[in-house]
């Protein structure tokens, strides 16, 4: 127990030392290497003191053996019990556990101190001009939460094929063909048009957070981490799903529909002529796209035959409150598009849309690296991650637009 008190002690102080505002980068390196040997020999004697308290426990119910030296029990039926199995981390997993959390740690004192990652510890990228790879814990979770950040982009359907490869349109939307007895169904060839490749433009997304986020606990800090970079990467997706103004994705809105409305002022008669263009096998996945204020200041106040409005609100299986449209669900989309009346609104542009967004594929290659920077003016830590992604529609027969006639002054 004195070794280990006194490795910890060790520790501590190396801790300290490394936090010198004074520290070079070699003495930094030196001390990181201390610590992580250090780090090792701890869990060593960790296990083996736990490893002796365990078979402690097991020996002292030497009552209720049955004398064959095995350590079995034998509980109140007479039934043998078997002694219970612990398995013991091999040095290669322990290493390989202590590496990523190091890694880990120094990831964050680059992001939030500027301190470079020690060459030992670094990961390779792929892509040339990235600085330092995200740790893969954190890729994990990046892209578990970007999978249902945002009402846009967890509608998609999402992939990760391989960049330039043609991929037939079946593979997505698998056909179903009767078949005789004892026989399979024919391979589907699909022609030129009935094919899809993938491009991979290199995106990246900036963030940027206060030296007070450097007080935070590893657990926390990364916590916060990947939810900024989630928000960040997810707004700038579903733009580009919506609009595509990179002129690199394609975007919905960059198609031409299956039928546009150009009014200023709309009507029950125009709602219906707006469903009525939306192909029958497209109703259950379709859904509504416009911002919050197109929906109460322009859809609310249209009514029916009978004086009762067609826009109206209700509680989804969440408690949240959903809009409908005619009994279509609307998705509210401010950042991405204007308001239908709103000031600045310019003449045949596309304020609100019909669209199933199953019909549109998204391409991601979760290479993800970063560079970083600290704004002189206001102190923050800025950071860019690079990421390489495509996007387009399969097909667009769910595009069901409506845009102004007129300028809105």
């Amino acid at each position: 127990m004195d070794k280990l008190q006194e490795l910890r002690n060790k520790k501590n102080e190396l801790v300290e030392k490394s936090q010198r505002a004074d520290i070079s980068a070699d003495e930094l390196k030196a001390i990181l290497d201390d610590i992580k040997a250090i780090n090792e020999k701890i869990k060593l004697i960790e296990d083996i003191i736990k490893e002796k308290e365990d078979g402690n426990s097991d020996n002292g119910d030497s009552g209720n053996t049955d004398g064959n030296g095995d350590g079995a029990r034998n509980d109140e039926s007479g039934e043998q019990e078997p002694k219970r199995f612990k398995p013991v981390m091999s040095n290669e997993t322990r290493g390989a556990e202590m590496e990523n959390l190091e890694y880990r740690k120094a990831f964050r004192n680059l992001v939030s101190k500027g301190i470079a990652i020690p060459q030992e510890l670094r990961a390779v990228s792929s892509t040339s001009d990235v600085g330092d790879v995200i740790p893969q814990n954190l890729i994990a979770q990046i892209i578990d939460k970007s999978r249902d950040f945002g009402m846009i982009f967890k509608g998609v359907t999402k992939t990760s094929f391989a960049v330039g490869q043609e991929y037939p349109i079946a593979s997505f939307r698998p056909i179903v063909n009767y078949v005789d007895e004892g026989k399979g169904s024919e391979n589907q060839k699909a022609s030129t048009s009935g094919k899809i490749s993938f491009n991979g433009y290199k995106a990246d997304c900036r963030i940027a957070w206060t030296e007070e986020t450097d007080r935070m606990t590893l657990d926390v800090w990364e916590k916060y981490f990947v939810e900024k970079v989630v928000e960040a990467i997810t707004i700038w997706k579903e733009n580009e799903i919506i609009n595509g103004k990179s002129g690199k994705i394609t975007g919905i809105l960059s198609k031409t529909p299956t039928f546009n409305l150009e009014k200023d002022t709309l009507t029950y008669s125009d709602l219906l002529e707006l469903e009525g263009n939306l192909p029958s096998g497209k109703d259950s996945g379709a859904k509504w796209y416009m911002s919050k204020k197109t929906f109460f200041n322009t859809f609310k106040n249209i009514l029916d035959e009978h004086g009762n409005p067609v826009a109206s609100l209700d509680h989804g299986t969440d408690k949240k409150i959903v809009p409908y449209i005619l009994g279509r669900e609307v998705v509210y989309c401010d950042e991405y598009m204007p308001n239908h009346n709103g000031s600045g609104t310019t003449a045949k542009q596309v304020t609100a849309f019909m669209f199933d967004m199953k019909d549109y594929v998204f391409n991601e290659n979760y290479n993800l690296g970063m560079q970083r920077r600290v704004n002189w003016d206001t102190d923050d830590h800025e950071l860019k991650c690079v990421f390489r992604c495509d996007g387009k529609p399969l097909d667009t027969d769910s595009l069901i637009t409506v845009s102004r006639a007129t300028d809105v002054a």
